[in-house]
């Protein structure tokens, strides 16, 4: 029961990965994800970096 419940969810997995994988380069789906992808990138850098500077600010005081 559990392995037939694991390999339901891993050909889910596949699907899901499959169905996000661009056809070809520049695909709406490529340049969504790579957009989606910088925009967290981006948003982590400042969290980062938001905390360094509150920090370093404790430290000082």
């Amino acid at each position: 029961m559990a392995e037939r419940a694991h390999s339901g969810v891993v050909k889910a997995g596949m699907d899901v990965r499959e169905s996000l994988s661009p056809k070809q380069k520049g695909d709406w789906k490529d340049v969504a994800l790579m957009s989606l992808s910088f925009a967290v990138y981006v948003y982590i850098s400042q969290r980062i970096v938001c905390t360094y500077c509150a920090w370093v600010s404790m430290i000082n005081h």
